[in-house]
């Protein structure tokens, strides 16, 4: 969302704001349904789908008006490389805790044993953190 709102700021052709969200509306309205028979078919729960089509969505005017903006050069190129760089370490991140659910299931019955799964699911994302920072320097 602050994505959302560095670029409606540079905007000046409020037109292809507007542009940009009926898109966003009619991406989620394509990709919601076929996302959902997807999840379950792997097996996943039903919501995993709607949630994968509403970060679609809410990323394409996202990519419209940075594309706008490039192309009139009004946005500067570290923006950019920020995002890429927070999405490959949220991918990482996914790809790890997609891992972990094999060895820890999430199914649970109970809140005791809910809060325990949460923890080391928080233990293993800051240890992921902490590494990645040492790396950084």
């Amino acid at each position: 969302m602050l994505l959302y709102e560095i670029t409606y700021e540079n905007m000046q052709n409020k037109k292809l704001i507007y542009l940009g969200l009926i898109i966003s509306l009619v991406v989620k309205l394509i990709l919601v349904i076929p996302l959902i028979n997807a999840f379950y078919r792997m097996g996943y729960n039903l919501i995993h789908g709607d949630i994968i089509s509403t970060i679609i969505a809410v990323s394409s005017p996202v990519i419209i008006n940075y594309v706008y903006i490039k192309i009139n050069n009004r946005i500067k190129e570290k923006y950019f490389e920020k995002l890429l760089n927070i999405l490959y370490e949220n991918i990482i991140l996914c790809i790890i805790l997609i891992l972990v659910e094999f060895v820890v299931p999430i199914d649970t019955d109970s809140y005791i044993k809910s809060i325990g799964i949460l923890i080391i699911y928080l233990i293993i994302s800051f240890m992921y953190l902490i590494i990645k920072n040492k790396k950084r320097g």
